[in-house]
């Protein structure tokens, strides 16, 4: 009954025009970044060409999977309904929406495609590499979480000359610290959490 009345139906009297959800992106240090996609209308064919609505870019993939699991195998179309997974998109964060660029008809959206209600980051704290040659790999680790995770916020304060890293939650900074650290081997020093009021 909840499958029934949540999730939007890929129905045939719905849009032919192609709409899918980027409802998840993972970095994955073989196959580089995952995004994980649910096809809301039309069907994707391997390869085509997309437009990301939400931040108003093109992208071309490079390769389409099917997940069984922890497995991937490349197919050649996702129907409606399906969910799949892109390689090579290169801006695609999670909660970004991507159709057809050479359809007039508006794409199909759902309550979740039209974007994510992020709550404001309100808990930061301080970091900075432990050496100049660790810098490279702090912006790329700081680029990557971004992507996966749309809760997570880095600016540069002008006043101090620190970068901010800035969560949700004292747990939820944590996690990016432990993430920073060890996922991407990064020798990064955190100053203490604050909380912005």
């Amino acid at each position: 009954d909840a499958i029934i009345d949540y999730l939007p139906p890929p129905c045939p009297a719905a849009s032919t025009s192609l709409s899918m959800h980027a409802f998840k992106c993972v970095y994955d240090p073989q196959k580089g970044f995952l995004v994980y996609v649910r096809v809301y209308s039309g069907s994707y064919q391997a390869k085509t060409l997309l437009l990301n609505s939400t931040l108003g870019l093109q992208e071309r993939p490079s390769k389409l999977l099917q997940v069984y699991a922890d497995s991937f195998e490349e197919v050649s179309e996702l129907g409606p309904g399906s969910i799949g997974v892109l390689i090579g998109l290169k801006h695609t964060r999670t909660g970004d929406t991507l159709h057809s660029p050479y359809t007039k008809e508006k794409p199909v959206t759902s309550s979740q495609s039209t974007g994510l209600a992020i709550p404001p980051a309100v808990f930061f704290c301080s970091v900075e590499p432990e050496s100049a040659s660790e810098e490279p790999k702090l912006a790329f680790a700081l680029e990557t979480i971004q992507r996966e995770d749309p809760s997570v916020r880095v600016r540069h304060d002008p006043e101090t000359g620190q970068t901010l890293l800035a969560g949700i939650g004292e747990l939820h900074l944590e996690i990016v610290q432990n993430r920073i650290r060890r996922d991407f081997r990064v020798a990064a020093d955190f100053g203490r959490v604050q909380i912005g009021f």
